[in-house]
Parts: C-alpha cells; structure tokens; sequence
C-alpha cells in the first residue's frame, strides 16, 4: 500500500486532540486495533451489493469528514490528522459468502487486523455478508461505540431515500471525490471544559504511578496479567434476545429503579465473582471493573456525527454473598428476578449519576501525561490488568416495524412514511433488524469486554 504523498491526499486538517492522541498511540503501539458495530438490514426485495451500498455511502463519505481522514506521524507526541482527497470504496468495502451464522468468527478476523496509517485508505473498512450483515470497523480516534451507531443510522436512512424496491438510483462508482469545504469535527477539550479538581486529578495519580501492591486494586481479581506478548487475539461470543425480551428486562429495571447499564455491569459482577470463586479463588473478595462513558452530554455534539468523545471511569467491586441467581437452573424466571440483587444495581445506577462530572474531568486528566501516551501504556506492561471486564453500553438502536403492520403490495397511496421525502412506501422499506459492536483493546484492556446494544419494539 503507497504513502501518502505530500501534494497528494496529504493536506493537514489538523493536530489530534487528547482523546484522540490516547487511541492513535494505543493502536501505533500495536494494543488495539479498533471498534466494530454490526447491524443486520432487511428488505422485502432489496439486497446488499455495489450497486445498492455503494450510492448510499457516497453520501456518507461526502457528507462526514471523518470517513476520510488518515493519520500522520502517529508515532510522534503530536500525530496530525490529514484529508483524503478521495476515498475508493472498492478498497475499504468487503462482501463475503458467509452469512450471520459467522459472524463471530468474521468479528475476530476483523479485530485482529490493525489499521495501516499514513495511507490513502481511510481509517474505516466495511465488511458484508451475504446476508445483508454489515460489520462497519473504525478507527477508535475517529470514532468511539456511538459514531457506529451513528454510522448505520445514517446509512438506514440514506438507503431509505432511494426507491422503495431497494434497487440503485445513485453514482455506483468506487471513487467517491471529497468535497473540500467539509470540515472535520474539534477535538473533545474544544467543545466542552476539561479542567480537572483535585480529587479526580489524585485519583488519576494513583492509578498511574502508584504501583498496584500499594493500592486496594491489588486485592481485586483482574484476570492475568499483562504480559510484553502483545496479542491481538480477541474471542468473541454473541447474545441476542429478543425485542420483547428487551422490552421486559427495561420494564423491569424500570419497575426497580434502576438502569440497563446498571443492571449488566451488576450482573457481570455476580456471574464473574461466582466464577472467580467457583474455578479460581475461593476466597476472593474484590474484582475490578470499569464503564465506559459517553461523553456527548456535555458536548452536545449531535447523534448523528462521528467523533471520539468518550471517558472511562474504573471501580472496585465488593463481591457478595453466593448469588442464587446464578444457581437457577430448577427456578421459574420470577424466582431468579426477585433474587436479583437489585439494591446493589440501583447504587451502582445512583453512583455513576452522581459520578457524572468526575467521568468526565477523567478524560481531562490526559494532559497531565504532557503527550507521553506511549511511556503511559509501557507501564502498563507486566503489570497486574487493570480490570476484569469493561462494560460499553451502546444504546438503542432503530427497530423495525412490525412485520404484518402494512403488506408489502399494499395501495403505495396509503402507506407513505413521512421521511424528509415522502418517496418510500413504510413496507418496503429497509430495516436494521440486529445489532451487535466490541471493540479490541485485547492486550491492556479489561479482561472481559461486556458491550450492549438495545433494540425495543
């Protein structure tokens, strides 16, 4: 793959932020790789192909400038982002004879396959089955969990605006020209105030200079330790319920006060403490974790843009007494709710709330590194892992309407959806019936990664 040369695709957009800097070196020091949402498309007649994507992404690619940047000098202190003059889909989108049935594997295949920077090929790359499953992989500088939400919401709709029988209407050409008044988002400390109090900048200390056998996350299970051997090697397990089953756990954290975050990240406690002491320690007390934040509600940044504004926010848990939830195997589902331990998951919902603000001085805190991201991670290395399992909660995600609520052949004069143009008859159109997203992070990161998405009826 040719560099970038300077008067070719080459012009300076400009320096990463902090955030952005924190991913660049992650992936430059060979730790990560970046994130993937999926989302499985349904059609009455349309199908995934050339002539179907590639109209609707050249409006996205021309439309976002994030989809057409590269980075430059990512192994510097000060790695600069640069535009793509254009961006040749034929190179960043994939079709594949494999259906859904893989998509675990094609999930680790991809998280195993670093982007090449300084390149003419954007920092995303498109995957799809031959099932209409698409596997949108980014860059995390570019884009944190929601800008792949954002990305297949945008991609939905677009594809919505074209005839309703699913069949092209656009320019089919791989080479998608950029425009060049697009203009490519700030950087998160240039939307919103990064300054840090006292307490979070001493928590930040601790955590990254005080050695662990000093600190109480010394007594909390992690998983192994990080070792120098920097795999990539990511295995992947996929969950899925079911709209109505989604809509009944939300009615039930509801019912208890509680939130969906909340109640996996308590989950995720009492199945792992139940391992850990089952299979590893019997007499462990503590395991570590740590949740991942958006942090679009003090930027005000908009649902529908890519950008990488996320924080984290790292905790010590107190195991519990033997959870009967996970001995249920002779219980009704009643039973197994009432025993949930839902006192400790309305805390945990109550915490993070109120937590809010230091989550978010957290990403702040990244100043003070004064641009040594790569001495920071190398004292991540054979060192005790941070945290047993990160939870990311994605959010909802666009449901389908009900499959017998217009018929298809139905009087087009009756049926139109009111979507900005009026063109697109409600049963015929496309649909996002699955979704799923991970990340990598495998060599650093926590042990686990619980990543959820929500689709409601």
């Amino acid at each position: 793959m040719s560099k970038v040369a300077d008067d070719n695709n080459g012009n300076v957009l400009r320096k990463a932020g902090l955030l952005e800097r924190f991913h660049i070196t992650r992936v430059a020091y060979g730790l990560d790789t970046g994130v993937i949402v999926s989302a499985k498309y349904t059609h009455p007649t349309g199908h995934l192909d050339k002539e179907t994507l590639f109209p609707a992404l050249r409006v996205l690619v021309q439309k976002d400038r994030a989809l057409s940047v590269q980075i430059r000098d990512s192994s510097s202190k000060n790695p600069l982002f640069v535009g793509l003059d254009s961006v040749d889909l034929g190179r960043v989108v994939h079709f594949h004879s494999e259906t859904s049935e893989h998509l675990q594997s094609v999930y680790e295949s991809y998280l195993v396959k670093p982007f090449e920077e300084d390149t003419k090929d954007p920092l995303w790359r498109l995957s799809v089955l031959s099932d209409n499953n698409v596997l949108f992989m980014f860059h995390h500088a570019v884009g944190d969990g929601q800008s792949g939400l954002a990305f297949h919401n945008q991609l939905l709709s677009t594809l919505n605006a074209f005839s309703g029988d699913g069949s092209p209407t656009g320019d089919t050409s791989p080479i998608v020209d950029i425009p060049s008044s697009l203009v490519f988002a700030p950087p998160v400390e240039q939307k919103m105030d990064m300054s840090v109090g006292l307490p979070v900048l001493l928590r930040a200390v601790r955590d990254t200079f005080v050695p662990v056998k000093f600190r109480k996350a010394h007594q909390a299970w992690s998983g192994k330790d990080v070792t120098k051997d920097k795999s990539l090697t990511t295995h992947v397990r996929l969950l899925e319920l079911s709209p109505a089953d989604a809509e009944a756990l939300l009615r039930i954290c509801r019912k208890h006060k509680t939130t969906l975050t909340a109640f996996f990240h308590t989950l995720g406690v009492v199945v792992l403490g139940d391992l850990i002491r089952t299979k590893v320690d019997p007499s462990c007390k503590f395991v570590a974790t740590d949740l991942a934040i958006s942090l679009r509600r003090f930027t005000a940044t908009p649902s529908d843009v890519i950008c990488d504004e996320v924080s984290g926010w790292s905790m010590i848990q107190r195991l519990g007494s033997k959870s009967a939830s996970t001995q249920a195997d002779d219980k009704n589902v009643q039973s197994v709710v009432d025993d949930f331990p839902w006192e400790r998951a309305r805390k945990f919902a109550s915490e993070t709330q109120k937590n809010l603000p230091q989550i978010a001085q957290m990403a702040g805190c990244l100043k003070f590194l004064f641009g040594d991201f790569e001495g920071f991670y190398n004292r991540k290395l054979n060192t005790k892992r941070a945290s047993a399992f990160s939870l990311s909660n994605l959010g909802r995600f666009p449901s389908p309407s009900p499959p017998d609520s217009l018929a298809v052949n139905a009087d087009k004069s009756t049926q139109l959806k009111d979507s900005g143009n009026g063109s697109t008859p409600q049963g015929e159109r496309w649909h996002i019936d699955s979704m799923f997203f991970t990340l990598c992070d495998a060599v650093v990161g926590g042990a686990m990664k619980l990543c959820v998405s929500t689709r409601v009826p």
